[in-house]
């Protein structure tokens, strides 16, 4: 049995729920085959095929008013709630119609009978499509949809063989208490399984209203909105509406000649059974066999245009002969192809649009499509002449060509649609805020401005970014009341936010916040207007010159220098060297912060000193002065830069980074490279940062990942600089191809590690560690090829990927997964498709791989140029002896 399930990709953790679903299905589905017969026999000998064509147009309206009740509750509801009500509402009809053909002579029972049945049938697919939908994500639909609608086609095979002995034994009108029995039975199927296994786990419920009848057209309204907007629900809306015509079409042509080849109701009642069982026979076999592993191969897309062809041909057949073979080979493209590929793929298409829009889309094609192309094939038939069935097959051909055609426009709406999805899903706005700031109304920038005013700082500094960048001329204004309650920290960064060069108004608030404000504001404020070479301000420099505030020192002698000021006994340099040399630390941090805005090479002898000063402010100070100087290299600093690299301090380290220019090229390249791999945030970005400075970046880099040298974190981040510059596409197809190729031999070891190699020796806490690492390298080297793929793919939708894999919702990993699939390098996606969603051969090859020797594993670990691997590596070997 396990190695059946197996054959069917159905995994050991979702057996019992496809098992449940596979028997509920085929319980349905053998309630379906008996009312089908029996409708469709009772109707055509009793009432007469002749008035199909007005059934057709009346069902079409029923079904307007039952999918107003379906909308009113099919994103509402649970559905396995929904299923008990409709399966209990379709007992009753059935009985009671049961009633009206075995108790009265009342001939309106068939063709009500008949309604009921065409009602039922598509009614139960569209909501169990969606039951499945709130049971399985994309990922799981493809593998184990077209098992559970074989089950549902093997339903129907039980029913359509049982169906030739019951309709001998109790007759057709009986069969109808059967279906209604069925029914029953799953109902009680349904209660049984989610009192144990609660709720559909993808169901999400939305906010309860009141007046369900107004709520059940808002449903509709919203998905006919949604098709609007949505090029994929548009083309399947379209797509949905030609096939109702050419189906119904179709019907009613191997319907007339069904009804002429076989005169005695119970001989029609026998052939309909045995044609269903033989028709799906067929689809089960299709679907146990072919569809799943055609949508692995090819594609859901591909797929998606194999029925419309053979829907095609089967017209082209009839137009030839319409005479009983004819209509078996329709039979076989309506019965076994339909359900077999169409039905779901169809379901595929509806799965990856928006949870909240997938209940009512699907109650729009209920309630909308579907009647009004079933009122149009009515009329039609209605209105052709039936002597000659030329003409209304003629009809049925070009609306198979408009299906074909909306089928291809769907397949090039399907990647688009889910990049869409998933990036609503995900609430990744693109430039959303920024937009709606543009041109905002007087409201909007009123509550940005409230927002400055807020108690707490944090929030005040955000909305301040917000006023300053959106609204520069109102920011002054509002500023100047906060400026006067803000903290020191917070006072300085606000005050660096006006826009003083450009901004008169923003002087004039720097001017009047300053009077009577201590010096730490004062230096602030002097700055900031010194900078802005404020004439006001250069009428300050003395003073500042002559203050004992180091700051407001610092402050006059960079005003002296800007404004080229000379005063008598005063040197500015002089002033400058002695903070710089001073003991005191803040006295040095307010020289060096001179010195970072107005670089003087001439102080370097001053500076030098200072690199490796024990304070760690000060030599951090320093070292970001020393970055601004990038005119040549610099020998003599190289050391206390080596020194500064290996500090425990990460800010530290991070400003050595930027300081590496003291280095020739080869030297700096080499330093910059292990820099990539410090654990550190600011260490990364500074190392980015040069690294986009470097000329040679591209080149060095991509040999840097080829040599597969560093770590993961080096490697990853030396792939970003090396996207932002560019390379040649087949740097990146290489790196995809490495990161792949990694990934598998990474999970080859893990998995040996975790059953084989660890199980032989026994328990051991070093080759757990290694097991963890081992799988989080392997993320690291799937993440590192799908960053490469940036730079071959369009990188927008590969973010949204890698944004979607690391979701910690399943159904967002599988739309991920799903896009992946209609990215253009085929080759490789499948690869890593692979990683992501293992497939049969590839759980096959990890099962042969358990036993690989712990010694190979922990040698592969070993030549690697990740450090902490080979550490966990050598720990594990010391373990073992």
């Amino acid at each position: 049995m396990s190695r059946f399930l197996d054959l069917l990709l159905i995994r050991e953790d979702e057996r019992r729920t496809v098992l449940y679903f596979a028997a509920l299905v085929a319980v349905l589905g053998a309630g379906l085959a008996f009312g089908r017969s029996s409708a469709d026999a009772l109707f055509f000998k009793r009432y007469g095929v002749e008035h199909l064509p007005t059934m057709y147009a009346l069902l079409g309206l029923i079904l307007a008013a039952t999918s107003i009740t379906f909308a009113a509750y099919a994103d509402r509801l649970a559905s396995e709630r929904l299923a008990v009500v409709v399966l209990a509402v379709l007992a009753a009809l059935i009985g009671s119609s049961w009633f009206l053909i075995a108790f009265t002579s009342w001939r309106a029972a068939y063709p009500i009978y008949f309604l009921v049945y065409q009602a039922a049938s598509e009614l139960l697919i569209v909501h169990v499509s969606l039951y499945m939908a709130q049971n399985f994500d994309a990922l799981q639909g493809k593998r184990l949809f077209p098992v559970l609608f074989a089950a549902l086609e093997g339903g129907r095979i039980i029913g359509g063989i049982l169906l030739a002995a019951a309709t001998r034994l109790i007759g057709t009108g009986h069969l109808l208490l059967l279906w209604s029995a069925l029914l029953i039975i799953g109902i009680a199927m349904i209660r049984r399984h989610h009192r144990i296994a609660g709720s559909s786990p993808l169901y999400r419920p939305p906010p309860r209203r009141r007046a369900p009848v107004k709520r059940a057209i808002e449903q509709i309204v919203q998905g006919l909105r949604f098709t609007q907007s949505s090029a994929l629900a548009r083309t399947q809306a379209w797509a949905l509406l030609f096939l109702v015509v050419s189906y119904y079409i179709l019907s009613y042509a191997i319907n007339r000649i069904y009804t002429d080849t076989f005169i005695a109701e119970a001989d029609l009642t026998a052939f309909l059974g045995l044609v269903a069982a033989v028709t799906a026979a067929s689809a089960v076999i299709m679907q146990l066999l072919l569809t799943g592993r055609l949508l692995q191969r090819f594609g859901i897309k591909t797929v998606n245009l194999i029925f419309p062809v053979t829907h095609l041909l089967s017209f082209g057949v009839l137009l030839a002969q319409f005479a009983l073979p004819a209509a078996l080979l329709a039979s076989f493209s309506r019965d076994s192809v339909m359900p077999a590929l169409r039905n779901p793929t169809r379901n595929l298409f509806f799965n990856i649009l928006p949870d909240y829009m997938q209940g009512r889309v699907r109650a729009l094609s209920l309630g909308l499509v579907l009647p009004f192309g079933l009122v149009a094939s009515g009329t039609g038939l209605w209105l052709l002449p039936q002597a000659d069935p030329s003409a209304f097959l003629w009809v049925g051909l070009g609306a198979a060509v408009a299906l074909l055609w909306c089928s291809v426009l769907s397949n090039r709406a399907y990647r688009p649609a889910i990049l869409d999805t998933l990036r609503e899903r995900l609430f990744l706005p693109h430039r959303r805020l920024d937009n709606m700031l543009e041109g905002a109304d007087r409201a909007l920038w009123q509550e940005v401005a409230r927002g400055v005013d807020s108690d707490d700082e944090d929030v005040c500094l955000a909305y301040a970014q917000l006023l300053a960048k959106h609204f520069p001329a109102r920011a002054p204004a509002v500023l100047a009341a906060r400026l006067a309650r803000a903290s020191v920290p917070l006072r300085d960064r606000l005050v660096r936010l006006l826009d003083t060069e450009k901004s008169a108004g923003a002087r004039e608030v720097l001017w009047r916040t300053s009077d009577g404000a201590d010096d730490h504001y004062r230096a602030s404020v002097m700055t900031q207007l010194l900078g802005a070479r404020d004439v006001r301000a250069r009428d300050a420099i003395p003073s500042l010159l002559a203050s004992d505030n180091p700051r407001l020192v610092a402050c006059g002698i960079l005003g002296a220098l800007r404004f080229e000021i000379n005063l008598p006994g005063v040197d500015a340099l002089t002033r400058w060297r002695a903070l710089l040399t001073s003991d005191d630390y803040k006295t040095q941090l307010a020289g060096l912060c001179a010195l970072r805005q107005f670089p003087s090479p001439s102080l370097g002898d001053a500076l030098l000193p200072v690199l490796d000063h024990p304070n760690v402010r000060v030599r951090r100070a320093a070292l970001e002065v020393l970055s601004a100087w990038r005119d040549q290299p610099w020998p003599e600093a190289q050391a206390a830069v080596d020194r500064a690299l290996a500090s425990n301090d990460g800010f530290v380290r991070a400003a050595a980074v930027a300081a590496t220019h003291v280095f020739a090229v080869p030297a700096r390249a080499q330093r910059l490279w292990c820099a990539l791999g410090d654990p550190h945030e600011a260490v990364l970005r500074s190392a980015l940062a040069e690294w986009q400075r470097e000329p040679t970046a591209a080149s060095t880099l991509a040999q840097f990942l080829a040599s597969k040298g560093g770590s993961m974190r080096a490697r990853d981040a030396a792939l970003r600089i090396l996207i932002e510059r560019g390379a040649p596409a087949e740097v990146f197809a290489s790196l995809a191809r490495q990161g792949i190729e990694e990934g598998h031999v990474l999970r080859r070891f893990r998995v040996a590690l975790a059953n084989g190699a660890a199980s032989s020796a026994g328990d051991c806490p070093a080759r757990e560690l290694l097991a963890i690492v081992l799988a989080e390298r392997e993320q690291a080297a799937l993440d590192l090829a799908l960053q490469a793929l940036e730079g071959i793919e369009e990188r927008a939708a590969v973010a949204l990927i890698r944004a979607g894999l690391r979701h910690g919702e399943r159904h967002h990993r599988a739309a991920a997964i799903e896009v992946l699939g209609e990215l253009r390098h085929r080759v490789l996606t499948a690869g890593l498709s692979e990683l992501l969603q293992p497939s049969e051969q590839a759980i096959i090859d990890e099962e042969r791989t358990k036993h690989t020797p712990l010694d190979d594993i922990l040698a592969w670990c070993r030549q690697q140029g990740d450090d902490w691997l080979r550490t966990c590596a050598e720990q594990a070997a010391t373990a073992r002896r």
